[in-house]
């Protein structure tokens, strides 16, 4: 029983992630500007002005810029990460869950 219940709770939160859930959308997957912005790119973009957190770099949550300008604004205000929760794995802890 106690395996079942723990999938059912993997299953349902996989299924429910919607904008709200504070993730950047799939098509923009990389947080930045401290939560504020989704970038389409995994890098940031050059403008000088900014020094490292505007170099063309591996773009981070404290980077200022999104190369080529592709962003968009976090839909639930301070976003993370895209995460594909829907085909992710349950925690380590759970991860021998399954349903028969």
């Amino acid at each position: 029983m106690r395996v079942f219940v723990i999938f059912a709770v993997c299953s349902i939160l996989a299924l429910g992630v919607t904008a709200d859930d504070g993730l950047c959308p799939a098509a923009f997957p990389n947080v930045y500007y401290n939560g504020q912005y989704c970038c389409k790119s995994n890098k940031e973009k050059v403008y000088a002005p900014q020094g490292t957190q505007c170099d063309g770099s591996v773009i981070q949550r404290d980077s200022l810029c999104c190369a080529g300008d592709s962003y968009l604004k976090c839909p639930s205000g301070i976003c993370e990460n895209y995460r594909d929760l829907v085909n992710s794995q349950c925690p380590a802890a759970f991860s021998n869950v399954y349903y028969n």
